[in-house]
């Protein structure tokens, strides 16, 4: 049995290293290594094909989840504290907001 043939061998010349580095991560076998489609969609890839405004949008989310890197790999900064006095964060970010009536009323 021979051995499969890698996509960096299969795709030499024909995609940029970017292009390349978008498909390994978007076709890894473990889904905690696989890139999301948020990810996908804010990869260098894309770089030049975004709106103007779609590209500020995306320096943004960037710039959120370097902070949130750092913030987590930094003791002195915590999360929110939940009714029960533990400290957590919520996952939609919704925790604290209250839900309106009918049409946002």
């Amino acid at each position: 049995m021979t051995k499969p043939e890698t996509i960096d061998k299969k795709y030499a010349g024909k995609l940029s290293k970017e292009g390349l580095e978008l498909m390994q991560g978007l076709l890894m076998m473990d889904p905690k290594d696989r890139f999301t489609a948020k990810q996908a969609l804010m990869h260098q890839f894309f770089d030049g094909l975004r709106t103007a405004a779609e590209e500020e949008q995306i320096i943004r989310d960037r710039e959120k989840s370097l902070k949130r890197v750092e913030s987590s790999t930094n003791p002195r900064v915590t999360g929110t504290m939940s009714r029960n006095g533990d400290q957590s964060r919520s996952r939609s970010g919704l925790r604290n907001n209250k839900l309106k009536g009918p049409a946002g009323q």
